[in-house]
């Protein structure tokens, strides 16, 4: 009776062991759930930050840099640049400011604005009121008197720039001692034109004294002075 008792015995708990009951299997479950956990976590995370971060930063930043210089285009000019001591860093105030036209032919012509100057922008605008755009750049020039703005012209045609404006206008004072220009409108005969304000000035016991001030306009191939 005692060694059947025995085998019964033994017998259950074999069972047991063999279905897995009481903590036999737990230690082989926490492992798995922790390690499949971490190693999910730690491989979404760090490839997001180092693809989507640094490339963005890199790539963003040296385009706005290129097209600082970059003015519209037209059928003649594929692309106007410019260069000066405020963004070319091999240039000081008293190198030479210069413009560059490339033209659709893919040659260039290099003009020079001359030292103490910056270009500040560049638009197009029929100046001379003949039904076609030039190009104007707006210059900053530092002399004695102080900070002078300027107007810069040229008409393109046949892949060549020629400068416009500073001319002879035949008006001393504006062809002389003219200190800051700027573009306008007047209307004359019922009829709107573009023109260019005029102020002028001279040094006089060390500052600036004021000469001229008026608007003047080109039309019928010459230039005028704008009556109020």
């Amino acid at each position: 009776m005692k060694n059947r008792t025995r085998l019964l015995s033994l017998l259950f708990a074999m069972s047991l062991v063999a279905t897995g009951c009481g903590h036999t299997g737990a230690p082989d479950k926490e492992p798995v759930d922790s390690g499949i956990n971490e190693s999910v976590d730690s491989e979404a995370e760090k490839p997001v930050d180092n693809e989507v971060k640094e490339p963005v930063d890199n790539e963003t930043e040296e385009p706005v840099d290129q097209e600082v210089n970059e003015a519209p285009l037209d059928s003649k000019v594929s692309k106007v640049t410019w260069s000066d001591c405020t963004n070319d860093s091999s240039k000081t105030c008293y190198d030479d400011a210069t413009i560059e036209f490339t033209f659709t032919d893919g040659t260039t012509q290099e003009v020079v604005i001359g030292a103490y100057s910056t270009v500040d922008s560049m638009n197009k605008n029929d100046m001379d009121n003949d039904g076609e755009e030039e190009y104007v750049f707006h210059i900053t020039y530092v002399n004695t008197i102080g900070e002078n703005h300027f107007l810069y012209v040229y008409k393109v045609d046949d892949n060549k720039a020629e400068q416009w404006f500073p001319c002879n206008t035949g008006i001393t004072e504006v062809d002389e001692n003219s200190s800051q220009q700027e573009e306008t409108t007047v209307e004359v005969d019922g009829k709107n034109k573009n023109a260019i304000k005029v102020e002028c000035a001279v040094r006089d016991e060390g500052r600036a004294k004021a000469t001229y001030d008026g608007i003047i306009y080109y039309d019928n191939g010459q230039w005028n002075e704008y009556n109020k």
